[in-house]
């Protein structure tokens, strides 16, 4: 199966995390580093932190540019995808247990876009799903 122009083969563990409790997934020594990251792409996105913090509490239902240019963001800083919107599989399944990988697996294509996107479109369609399906490793959010 071809995933559009996104599909490197390293995707997110972050995909198992999310973008805010990022760290749950993550060893100790890499929380400080995320919120590093989570709120240096708010700088830099300009998205708003109360609408990041909406995402947490789990509301997914916001259309707005800068909070999916600050998924991007923080996915990119974290190595778990491109700039172009290239997931990296490899990086999201080094902090899978081996025996979840396979099921991480097809979550992860499950949530992909089977159509083109700009890059923040891409990693704001794939942490969407991936949150709505309430997964137990998930990074970022």
């Amino acid at each position: 199966m071809r995933l559009p122009a996104m599909r490197n083969h390293v995707v997110p563990a972050i995909d198992l995390c999310l973008l805010i409790s990022f760290a749950q997934c993550v060893p100790d020594e890499s929380d400080e580093l995320i919120k590093k990251y989570k709120l240096q792409c708010i700088d830099e996105t300009k998205a708003d932190p109360e609408l990041v913090i909406m995402l947490k509490a789990g509301n997914w239902k916001v259309n707005d540019i800068p909070l999916k240019k600050w998924a991007l963001c923080v996915l990119v800083r974290a190595g778990i995808m491109s700039p172009e919107g290239v997931f990296r599989i490899d990086e999201a399944l080094d902090t899978v247990p081996d025996k979840d990988q396979d099921y991480v697996m097809s979550r992860i294509d499950s949530c992909l876009p089977q159509k083109e996107f700009v890059p923040y479109e891409i990693a704001w369609h794939y942490l969407k799903c991936y949150n709505k399906k309430k997964p137990k490793h998930f990074i970022l959010v």
